[in-house]
């Protein structure tokens, strides 16, 4: 991952919408309008890579972890595929 990839991801975490990150419950629409914020695809596979190690961090994946993934993997036409390949090069 490039330098300059990097800091877009960083900036990119920094502008998400201070409700993503509450503990209010997410609608659809502010789920989608933030992912729609990350439009390069390799970003896309390098966010759904972070996820799958965040959610995994604690040792356990939990529902409504796994719904968010499997949505934003659905969203950006990610395969598991492709996600496992970024994983294991990682």
């Amino acid at each position: 991952m490039s330098f300059d990839a990097v800091a877009q991801l960083i900036d990119l975490i920094y502008e998400v919408d201070s409700m993503i990150i509450s503990e209010t419950l997410l609608d659809q629409e502010r789920i989608d309008a933030s992912l729609d914020r990350i439009d390069q695809p390799q970003l896309q596979v390098w966010t759904c890579a972070m996820l799958a190690r965040l959610i995994q961090a604690d040792g356990a994946v939990h529902d409504n972890e796994k719904a968010f993934l499997s949505h934003v993997l659905n969203y950006w036409e990610i395969s598991p595929e492709d996600l496992r390949e970024q994983l294991e090069s990682a």
